[in-house]
């Protein structure tokens, strides 16, 4: 039988939804501060993971429980809730570290905040040396403490699911583990727009850092719940690695790619100076005023519409954009491969899921 992965995405995404609209609902109760800004923080916080998500950490952890062997699909859904509120934390962080005001079309958590400040608290006077006005401190604050809590509303849906204690101590570590190796792939991300250049071999291990490690725990921490094998783990976490530099790579590409819907403006990467496969890949192909054209550019936040499409139109007519292509591919090629290795063999559909997800993240286009 075929499994339809399009379908099959579309379920299980109403699925988890649905999941996290109950869950939610609970948690809102156990609030015991009786002030409007608790009410507001919860509301920045449960909007944010409710916007348009495709949910596909936790359909990996639903994935990898059934690849290995797994049945029990009301089981699962709790603790498959887990990785989404960890995305979402570490998307929180994110939007702030990058300064951006938008996620998904929606409003960033931090802005949210920024925008209740204006309306319930206004000007204030402040004298501080890390920000630049009290609204900037405050709203910084208040989505940490958000992120604080989703990653603790991760590791409850362990906790209160119905697996056994061994099982989700098993779980717990792998969420952990995934946690501290996804802020390695971030702290990286950060030190690197300050780097004049960085290798491609640095740049890849930030990106399996940064998005595979997510995608990987994902598929262990359900499969590691459906009682996996060592080999079935590791045949999974080699996988996620091959996927997650296809993922980055293509969101390399996404950023000049118009229509993109990236939820931000066109060539973002380049005005704030990172490094991508694309940048990595010009400085190797392009000569000396060519690649001078680019280096002017990044960082730049105040580079001209003109300039940014020349350069844009560069990466294409030089191939950067195709040999960024051709990486991304030999990757997913290789991340197919792994899921072969693993002892017992995948559950034939699950497995048919895995290589469809792998295609998807190498076409996705946004």
């Amino acid at each position: 039988m075929h499994m339809d992965f399009g379908e099959t995405t579309t379920r299980y995404r109403e699925k988890v939804d649905n999941a996290l609209q109950s869950y939610f609902e609970k948690k809102h109760k156990e609030i015991t501060v009786k002030d409007p800004i608790a009410e507001e923080n919860f509301f920045a916080m449960q909007n944010y993971v409710s916007g348009k998500g495709k949910r596909l950490r936790s359909i990996c952890a639903i994935a990898g429980f059934f690849a290995v062997g797994g049945k029990d699909e009301e089981k699962i859904t709790l603790p498959s809730l887990s990785v989404e509120f960890l995305h979402n934390a570490s998307l929180i962080l994110d939007d702030m570290m990058d300064e951006d005001r938008e996620r998904r079309g929606f409003l960033s958590a931090h802005s949210t905040i920024e925008e209740w400040f204006d309306a319930n608290i206004g000007k204030t006077p402040y004298n501080g040396y890390l920000f630049s006005n009290a609204k900037s401190r405050f709203a910084v604050s208040m989505s940490v403490i958000a992120a604080d809590m989703l990653l603790s509303l991760g590791e409850q849906t362990i906790i209160e699911s119905k697996f056994s204690g061994e099982q989700k101590v098993d779980a717990i570590a792998i969420y952990e583990k995934t946690y501290r190796q996804l802020n390695l792939g971030q702290m990286l991300d950060v030190y690197y727009e300050y780097k004049p250049l960085v290798s491609e071999e640095n740049y890849l291990n930030m990106a399996y850092l940064k998005t595979g490690t997510l995608l990987g725990g994902s598929l262990k921490l359900g499969a590691a719940l459906g009682g996996a094998t060592e080999s079935q783990l590791k045949a999974l976490e080699e996988y996620a690695l091959h996927a997650a530099t296809c993922f980055q790579i293509q969101d390399d590409i996404l950023d000049i790619t118009p229509g993109a819907e990236k939820g931000r403006p066109l060539g973002s990467d380049i005005r704030k100076g990172k490094n991508t496969i694309l940048v990595i890949e010009a400085k190797k192909t392009l000569n000396e005023k060519e690649w001078k054209k680019v280096e002017h550019a990044l960082g730049n936040e105040k580079i001209g519409e003109k300039e940014l499409n020349e350069i844009m139109q560069l990466f294409k007519e030089k191939n950067i954009v195709t040999n960024a292509q051709k990486i991304a591919e030999e990757n997913i090629a290789k991340g197919k491969a792994a899921l072969r290795k693993a002892k017992p063999a995948f559950d034939k559909e699950w497995m048919q899921f895995l290589d469809a997800l792998a295609d998807y993240l190498l076409h996705r286009s946004k």
